[in-house]
């Protein structure tokens, strides 16, 4: 009875451990992919603006690779 009640909590914190790890992975690719829509929107009005959208845009998508990789580097 007491072993049983012990594998529960063991598979219910294994299963919280994974879908917090996958929750956290599909949040830095949203994160990620915001970032990338964000950086295209901002890189077509710098663009429009004063020309820079070329030197603008990758920095932004360095910032969004980045931020991906640290953010499952963190977990």
């Amino acid at each position: 009875m007491m072993m049983g009640i012990l594998f529960l909590f063991i598979s219910l914190y294994l299963m919280f451990k994974i879908t917090g790890v996958l929750f956290s992975i599909m949040g830095g690719l949203l994160t990620f992919i915001l970032t990338l829509l964000f950086g295209a929107i901002a890189g077509v009005l710098i663009m429009g603006l004063f020309g820079l959208g070329m030197l603008v845009l990758p920095v932004l998508l360095v910032g969004g690779i980045l931020s991906l990789i640290f953010r499952i580097a963190r977990m």
